[in-house]
């Protein structure tokens, strides 16, 4: 499960996604926890939300290490078959 977090404000009953999920979400079920604020939220600036997470992606690229990488993918396996001793 994947989680992400932005804000919107829902007009006439809906909530309309950020561009930046759109695509990826598209025709995907998906579990919703709405956590309402008491004061009304300004408009989501898209295009500052996209220069943000190019500004980390790229902060992360700078620090990671590329031998790692392959445990990285499996990791989550890993420690489940570990936790529960389940054997391939």
């Amino acid at each position: 499960m994947q989680a992400i977090e932005f804000n919107a404000l829902i007009t006439n009953g809906k909530m309309e996604l950020p561009a930046f999920y759109k695509e990826g979400l598209e025709g995907k079920g998906v579990r919703v926890l709405l956590l309402c604020e008491d004061n009304a939220l300004e408009p989501v600036d898209e295009e500052e939300n996209r220069r943000k997470v190019a500004r980390v992606k790229g902060i992360l690229k700078e620090r990671a290490n590329p031998e790692l990488i392959p445990l990285e993918k499996e990791a989550w396996g890993m420690a489940m078959r570990e936790k529960h001793a389940i054997v391939n």
